[in-house]
């Protein structure tokens, strides 16, 4: 047998079983997260009761096993603030090969409408053309930029109001 499987202080006959760390991590952090009083809101407080107990994992690696664990998944508190950089989207239905499309969109001005049309029928990915009839509420986004782009691509503009 190995030397390397016993230490020097032991008898021959007692084996040293080493753990690796991270297994060592994962084996502490189930014990007592799924206990029935374990459930820990966040890292802190896991790391808190893991350091009561006397172990000493870095809070980095007991923060990423909490937010890998499905139950904490489930329970976590919901972000406090969410950036949301889009409002809204120009959603583009062509009746006739009911082929759909969204941009998103930052604000709905006239100009940024106009050129997520441009994005929308200049792709080549996209299996459009320029239509004939553009339908759409009587919204001013409408107005403007994207006026003059339904005129230079012979587009009629039908504002359906009710």
């Amino acid at each position: 047998m190995s030397r390397s499987l016993y230490h020097a202080s032991h008898k021959l006959s007692t084996p040293i079983i080493r753990i690796d760390p991270n297994e060592e991590l994962n084996l502490i952090c189930k014990l007592l997260f799924y206990q029935p009083t374990g459930y820990h809101a966040n890292s802190r407080k896991l790391y808190k009761d893991l350091k009561k107990e006397g172990y000493r994992f870095p809070f980095k690696k007991v923060h990423n096993w909490l937010i890998n664990q499905n139950e904490w998944q489930k329970y976590a508190p919901s972000p406090k603030d969410t950036p949301r950089t889009y409002k809204w989207a120009l959603t583009i239905i062509d009746v006739a090969s009911r082929f759909k499309y969204a941009v998103p969109l930052t604000s709905k001005n006239s100009s940024e409408v106009a050129k997520a049309f441009k994005k929308i029928y200049d792709n080549p990915n996209i299996p459009l053309t320029w239509p004939d009839l553009l339908q759409s509420d009587g919204g001013r986004e409408f107005m403007g930029e994207t006026s003059k782009l339904m005129q230079e691509h012979n587009v009629i503009i039908r504002v359906i109001v009710g």
